[in-house]
C-alpha cells in the first residue's frame, strides 16, 4: 500500500479530507500530542504531524504557561481554537523572505483512489498581529514524502 502525504501552506484551526464521512485526517485539530510544548516550532509534538523543512511550524495551545505558544494571547494575536484546545501555526510570507516559510505535513489515513472525489477542508486565520498576508494557501497530495531534511 502506498502511503500518501499532504503538505499544507497562517495559521491552522482544523481541517479534514472526507469520503463518505470519514475523515482522512487523524489528529486534525492537533489535540494528540506526545509529550510537552515547549515553545515555538513544536508541530512535531502533535501525532502524526511534521514539518517537512528546517523551518519548524508551531503549535499552539489554549491550557500553556508559556506566553509565546499560548492561544489566549501571544506576539502573533490571541485566537481561540476552532475545535479543542490547540493549532498549529505557520509562515507563508515573510518581507524579503526574512523568515524561511515553513509547512506542516501528514500521512493519510487510507490512500486515496482516482476517480474519487474528496471534499477538502481547512480553517484558516491570518494572526491579528501579522503586517503581511498570503493569497496563495495549498493543499499537496503526493506519494512521495514531501522534502523532508535530514535534521527530521
Amino acid at each position: 500500500m502506498m502511503k500518501q502525504f499532504f503538505t499544507f501552506l497562517i495559521f491552522f484551526i482544523a481541517f479534514g479530507i472526507y469520503a463518505q464521512d470519514d475523515n482522512f485526517i487523524e489528529n486534525g485539530s492537533f489535540e494528540s500530542t506526545k509529550g510537552r510544548l515547549k515553545g515555538l516550532g513544536g508541530i512535531d509534538v502533535s501525532e502524526g504531524w511534521f514539518s517537512p523543512t528546517s523551518a519548524k511550524a508551531d503549535i499552539f495551545n489554549n491550557d500553556n504557561k508559556i506566553l509565546e505558544i499560548t492561544t489566549g494571547g501571544n506576539k502573533f494575536g490571541k485566537k481561540d481554537p476552532k475545535n479543542g484546545d490547540k493549532y498549529a501555526g505557520i509562515v507563508a510570507f515573510s518581507y524579503g523572505d526574512k523568515l524561511q516559510r515553513s509547512y506542516i505535513s501528514k500521512e493519510l489515513k487510507y490512500p486515496m483512489q482516482k476517480g474519487m472525489k474528496y471534499c477538502v477542508t481547512m480553517y484558516v486565520s491570518l494572526a491579528e498581529l501579522s503586517k503581511y498576508a498570503s493569497n496563495q494557501l495549498a493543499f499537496q497530495f503526493t506519494n512521495k514524502l514531501p522534502w523532508r531534511t535530514k535534521a527530521n
